[in-house]
């Protein structure tokens, strides 16, 4: 059985549920050393002081916010350690929402909460609860020194826990995006809905795979063996033209029915 890594408790009206979390994500990215292009061998990173050019170790590392150029404010982590409320282990919960109502940005992880085994009845009031008025349910949380605004979703069978990023983290695509949409024409609209239409599929998530982890994994038993390395083709790609849009979307249409 995997290993929690957190424990506490969801506080919902009086009732109150203590959980323990566990990943529900198992990443499988190609994990590097960085090492010495000449020799192979491993490159390591030392924390040295820049008064006196001595390592430091771990346990005399504190946490320093800079003001200014010339001033800044050292913590230490008892004193971090005290910014955290009694509470920090509980998520109370402070709203119910409809999950559509949460934009996709918002998401950043996902864990499976698991009650412990005597609040197994209380954990089964609250999933059901969700389920019957269709909610999800809105706390906060402090998971590795961190707060976290916190959404709690039912599945089948369980509680799934998210955690969301603040509002004032969000950058406004206003930022990035600049000026009104282009206007689209008929033609290039109806094509271009012909396209999303026969593309629509139910979401399967098995059949998507990580080609570049697997054409990496490829590449690292290649060179392993010996073998020869093949040439990488060059793509050059340039904005498509106005002009030229109907007819790739078009040309797309031809495409998708030879498959």
């Amino acid at each position: 059985m995997p290993r929690s890594f957190w424990s506490g408790a969801i506080q919902f009206g009086l009732v109150y549920i203590p959980i323990r979390l566990f990943s529900a994500v198992k990443h499988r990215e190609v994990i590097f050393h960085e090492v010495h292009d000449k020799d192979g061998k491993r490159i390591y990173e030392r924390r040295f002081c820049t008064a006196d050019n001595r390592e430091v170790p771990y346990e005399h590392i504190a946490k320093g916010y800079e003001l200014s150029r010339r001033q800044s404010v050292v913590l230490t982590r008892a004193e971090l350690e005290q910014l955290e409320p009694p509470t920090a282990r509980v998520i109370a919960i402070e709203d119910f929402v409809r999950l559509s109502e949460i934009e996709p940005v918002y998401f950043l992880n996902s864990y499976h909460v698991a009650p412990e085994l005597a609040a197994k009845k209380a954990y089964a009031v609250l999933l059901r609860a969700m389920h019957a008025t269709g909610r999800v349910a809105l706390g906060r949380a402090v998971i590795r020194q961190k707060q976290y605004l916190i959404a709690l979703r039912p599945t089948k069978n369980s509680i799934m826990l998210e955690t969301l990023i603040f509002a004032d983290e969000l950058v406004p695509a206003a930022q990035v995006v600049s000026g009104a949409v282009s206007a689209v024409g008929p033609r290039e609209l109806a094509t271009a809905k012909k396209i999303v239409l026969s593309l629509t599929r139910p979401f399967e998530p098995r059949r998507y795979k990580d080609r570049y982890r697997a054409k990496v994994l490829q590449l690292i038993r290649k060179k392993a063996k010996g073998q020869p390395l093949p040439a990488v083709p060059t793509m050059q790609r340039r904005a498509t033209q106005v002009e030229e849009l109907l007819a790739q979307l078009q040309a797309s249409m031809v495409t998708k029915r030879r498959k």
